[in-house]
């Protein structure tokens, strides 16, 4: 499973997780006020729409960890 959240002060967080503390780890972060506008799943990853500012947006791929997240 996958957390995603947003704050304006963190960006969008990804972090992937069993449901146990123990097996809860960050994979990566997309900086600078983003915000989460959509996502799901393709095959073993996952896709997020992530909004930046009023008008731009980018595609982040991962499977949960930092080097499969770009």
């Amino acid at each position: 499973s996958y957390i995603v959240p947003s704050t304006d002060s963190h960006g969008v967080e990804i972090w992937r997780t069993d449901g146990t503390q123990a097996g809860t780890t960050f994979a990566a972060s997309v900086p600078g006020g983003a915000h989460l506008l959509g996502g799901g799943r393709m095959g073993t990853r996952w896709m997020l729409v992530v909004g930046h500012a009023l008008t731009q947006s980018s595609i982040v791929l991962t499977d949960g960890t930092s080097s499969g997240t770009r």
